[in-house]
């Protein structure tokens, strides 16, 4: 379900890039985004290229309330999650596992819609996986 973005010359204007570019940088950035344009959008989506599983301690769930939500947010997080469930972002759930949503304020000053997972990730088993030793792989 991804959109992309329309072709048009300008395509490396509407993706965002660093000020702190060189002029030949800013034309490398700008070559690399129209040869590639197939990888940009204008909507979040999903991928079915690779797909992820987080292992947990048999037996173990999380099942969280929800936090109180000031009502001055509650319309926000409402077209949010209507947005998303448009999108194909997001569907509906009626799993037993459950995390409560956090809003972050983003420095724009608009709200960024997160999911809390602390309390999973305290349950989560995680591979070790040593960095390698730098010298080793310069020799």
């Amino acid at each position: 379900m991804q959109e992309t973005l329309p072709e048009e010359d300008n395509l490396h204007e509407q993706v965002r890039r660093s000020s702190d570019l060189t002029p030949i940088q800013k034309i490398e950035a700008a070559d690399m985004i129209n040869r590639n344009r197939d990888m940009f959008s204008t909507k979040p989506g999903w991928t079915t290229e690779t797909y992820h599983h987080i292992h947990t301690v048999p037996g173990a769930k999380v099942t969280l309330r929800p936090y109180r939500i000031p009502a001055a947010k509650r319309e926000e997080i409402k077209a949010e999650v209507k947005k998303m469930l448009e999108l194909g972002v997001i569907k509906e759930s009626y799993s037993q596992w459950s995390s409560s949503i956090v809003l972050v304020p983003k420095p724009d000053g608009t709200m960024r819609f997160c999911n809390g997972f602390r309390r999973l990730n305290e349950i989560s088993q995680f591979d070790a996986y040593p960095i390698p030793c730098i010298d080793e792989l310069v020799d």
